[in-house]
Formats: structure tokens, C-alpha cells, sequence
């Protein structure tokens, strides 16, 4: 959305008349609607006013699209006025004075100003992190690393196979705006852990993602045994106000986190024997001691 200000903010006193904006929208900007009435085609916008007073403002605004393809690139918009001393003002002699000698060199006809405003029209990308660490602590050790080592405990049942224990680890997920322009309607999926964003517990950031921001997440889940899995993030790009810019192209980008399983961790079973043995050297200790305090008394 470009928007005009127009402002009689001269020291004459006098009333401008016969006002034309006239504004030629460059190479990768199409034309879709404004408030006031376009006079002008396809890319050379106009639009006219009958006059304004000293003081007076005309302000109004225009859509324009970029169009399919364009990205990376800076577009510069020039916006002309011209405007008369009176009604039908020719230049002439013995006529009222207007801007067509603008851009001359001593113009008698003068009566015009511009400006120009740059739009630029960042490339969208963005960069995917996934991690993963031991552990459930809602996402408070995030970001963890891309492949870990955890134990695995099993119990072994009489006369029966042993069960494996799931053990608990945390996947962290961030997403980082890393192109130009603003990002939002952002996904992330996980086919092989057969989750997506919307299972998953924010811990920071907000949309529209900001170039440079970032969005952080967590899932909690476990394992049983070795697993790599790849995770893919997507997002739309947007301008500030969060409307989309359907022209430009979806930055994707995926990254995987890799858990193995170490089974070497003592069974139930064991960690069984193990307890009883401390608990008899434990109990030794103490009837030693006892044994010596009787003595002394």
C-alpha cells in the first residue's frame, strides 16, 4: 500500500488548482485499487483533485502487487504534482502559470514537486535447528544437540523376555527468519515421530516472524531404541501487518537430530543384586561398629 500526502504548505495565501498526481509504477509493481479515482493505465497512475486550499491536505492511498518472480530487488517509485494558479491554466502568457515547464532550466511554469519512495522486496528463506537431549524438563534445556547417547534399562520378567523401559528425551526445534522478509503460516513436520507444530509447546517467539527473529518449540516424547528422523519447516512470506505476498516463494528448510540407544545400563535384575549387596555391606558396617562400641562399654 503506497499512500500520497499532498499539503499546501507554502507562504502564499493563494488557492492551488487543477492538482494531477501522476505516479509511473516500475517494473514488478501491477496496479490494483485506490480510494481516489485512477485516471491514468497500467502502469502510469493519475489522479486529480479540483483544488486546495493554503493548509489544505489531500491525502489518499493505492494498492499495487508485486508481481510473480520478484524478490531481492529494491523497486523505486517516483510520484509527480503539478498543479495550476487558476482554472485551465495554460502557461501562457495571458494565462495563469502551471507546472508543465518543470524540469526545464528557468522554468516560468514551475508549479510542481515530487517524491519517491523505495520498496524493497527481500528474498524470504529461513533455517531450521532441531535438536534433542535426555530428559523431561518442559523445554527448559533446549537447545540440546543434534545426536546423543542415553541408556536404555530393561527389567526382566521370571521366565519371560526382557522389557525394555522407555527413556525420556526432549526435541527442540527453532526456526529462524533468515531472509528479508517477514514469515508467518509456519509449519513443521515430523513424519517420523509422526508430529507437527500443532503438537508441539512453544517456548519463544511470535508471528509474523520477523526478519532475524526467531521461533522456538519442544516435544517431549521416548525411546526405546536407535532412531534418526528428519524434520521439514515451511513458511509464507508476509508483510508486517501479516498479509501475504503470494508472488514471492516458500522458504523450506529440514534438519535432523539422531538418538542412540546404549543397553549396557545394568536390568532391573541386577540393579536388584546390586541394592542387596549394599544394603548387607551397610548392615555389616553397622554390627561392626556395634560390636566395638560394646567392647568399650
Amino acid at each position: 500500500t503506497y499512500t500520497l500526502v499532498v499539503q499546501h504548505a507554502g507562504g502564499s495565501t493563494a488557492v492551488a488548482r487543477d492538482l494531477i498526481v501522476t505516479d509511473l509504477l516500475p517494473a514488478g509493481l501491477t496496479f490494483v485499487s485506490s480510494v481516489e479515482t485512477n485516471y491514468g493505465s497500467g502502469q502510469n497512475l493519475e489522479f486529480h483533485r479540483p483544488s486546495l486550499v493554503q493548509s489544505g491536505l489531500w491525502q489518499f492511498a493505492y494498492v499495487a502487487r508485486v508481481d510473480a518472480g520478484v524478490a531481492g530487488v529494491t523497486l523505486e517509485n517516483k510520484a509527480d504534482i503539478y498543479w495550476a494558479s487558476i482554472f485551465g491554466a495554460d502557461g501562457g502568457v495571458h494565462s495563469g502559470r502551471n507546472g508543465l515547464g518543470c524540469g526545464q532550466a528557468n522554468p516560468l511554469n514551475s508549479y510542481c514537486s515530487f517524491d519517491t519512495a523505495p520498496l524493497q522486496v527481500g528474498e524470504p528463506d529461513l533455517d531450521l535447528a532441531k535438536t534433542v537431549y535426555a530428559g523431561h524438563d518442559n523445554g527448559a534445556s533446549c537447545p540440546g544437540s543434534t545426536n546423543i547417547t542415553v541408556w536404555l534399562m530393561t527389567y526382566n520378567p521370571p521366565d519371560c523376555p526382557p522389557v525394555a523401559i522407555p527413556t525420556d528425551i526432549t526435541y527442540c526445534f527453532t526456526v529462524t527468519n533468515t531472509g528479508g522478509t517477514y514469515l508467518d503460516k509456519i509449519t513443521i513436520v515430523d513424519s517420523q515421530l509422526g508430529i507437527s507444530e500443532t503438537d508441539m509447546t512453544l517456548i519463544s517467539g511470535i508471528l509474523p516472524l520477523a526478519p532475524g527473529a526467531a521461533l522456538s518449540l519442544y516435544y517431549e516424547t521416548n525411546v526405546v531404541k536407535d532412531t534418526v528422523n528428519t524434520a521439514e519447516a515451511c513458511g509464507v512470506a508476509v508483510d508486517e501487518h501479516g498479509n501475504e505476498i503470494p508472488s514471492l516463494p516458500k522458504p523450506c528448510d529440514s534438519a535432523t537430530a539422531e538418538v542412540k540407544v546404549d543397553p549396557s545400563i545394568p536390568t532391573l535384575n541386577e540393579w536388584g543384586m546390586i541394592l542387596a549387596i549394599f544394603l548387607l555391606s551397610i548392615s555389616a558396617i553397622y554390627f561392626i561398629r556395634r560390636r566395638r562400641l560394646d567392647r568399650v562399654l
